[in-house]
């Protein structure tokens, strides 16, 4: 019997695996001795330090593994009515991936602080976005804006197809490609937040999301979109401002049906191609 018998599926065990331990050049070592022997530095190294646990300083959080389901349950729904647990957070059938170890050492008081910090830093960012968005809303109707501010007079002039193009498309992939940054700072706030794992992140997320996109796609898109093609009536009959943008709303529709459509073929379209 070979040493190896590995080796013998193997083209006189030319083609085993390997790889470089690092990205400086180092020489190249055989992927498979390499990391068994990697494997029992590890097991003996965590051997070590669990027999050391006393020396570690405590953190503010506990794992617990039950012997089934059902003792699970009855711990889990039995925390409500504890006078010292029931405000803590628990979590069920969760992997090590999904928690986020720099956050367990938090205490609940720390947490709040951070929340309400991410919460804050959130706020201010919903209004400094209006800024961009507003400027979207403008470019809707920017063909309207001619009359009263002269050097957009060479508006009148670009053929129709363009200036479709740059009152249709154009602002709509200018806002879906702002509004997907959004999410990764979202997620980025939630982890100082001290969300303690992937899935209270990604809550975390789709809450605040849900108000960037009602704030920013809906009321200032439509508000600046509206002011904008109606700025001219304004101007001559400013005590009628409040009916003029209520009769110029319903117009602002176009971006959204054009936004419609570029969703809709640009999903449909990704999930054929299987982009990602």
């Amino acid at each position: 019997m070979p040493a190896n018998e590995l080796d013998k599926y193997l083209k006189d065990g030319k083609d085993r695996p390997s790889h470089r331990k690092n990205f400086y050049g180092c020489k190249k070592v055989d992927t498979l001795d390499y990391y068994a022997k990697r494997l029992g530095e590890l097991n003996i190294d965590i051997e070590k330090r669990q027999h050391q646990h006393t020396n570690n300083r405590p953190i503010s959080s506990v794992f617990i593994e039950f012997p089934s389901q059902l003792e699970l349950q009855r711990a889990y729904q039995a925390l409500p009515y504890n006078a010292k647990l029931k405000s803590a957070k628990k979590f069920t059938g969760i992997t090590p991936e999904d928690v986020i170890w720099d956050n367990l050492n938090s205490s609940p008081i720390t947490r709040k602080l951070k929340k309400i910090f991410a919460s804050i830093v959130l706020t201010l960012m919903i209004l400094f976005w209006s800024i961009p968005v507003t400027f979207i809303g403008v470019f809707t109707n920017i063909n309207m804006l001619t009359e009263k501010v002269e050097f957009l007079s060479f508006i009148n002039d670009i053929p129709d197809v363009f200036l479709g193009f740059l009152t249709g498309l154009l602002p709509v992939a200018v806002l879906a490609i702002l509004m997907a940054l959004v999410p990764y700072f979202i997620k980025f706030m939630g982890n100082i937040a001290g969300c303690l794992t992937v899935q209270e992140v990604e809550t975390f997320c789709h809450s605040w999301y849900y108000a960037f996109q009602v704030i920013q796609s809906f009321l200032v898109l439509t508000l600046a979109s509206a002011a904008t093609s109606s700025i001219s009536s304004v101007i001559d009959e400013p005590q009628s401002a409040l009916t003029i943008l209520g009769e110029k709303v319903p117009p602002a529709s176009n971006f959204y049906i054009a936004n419609t459509c570029y969703q809709s073929l640009t999903l449909s379209s990704g999930l054929l191609l299987q982009i990602i």
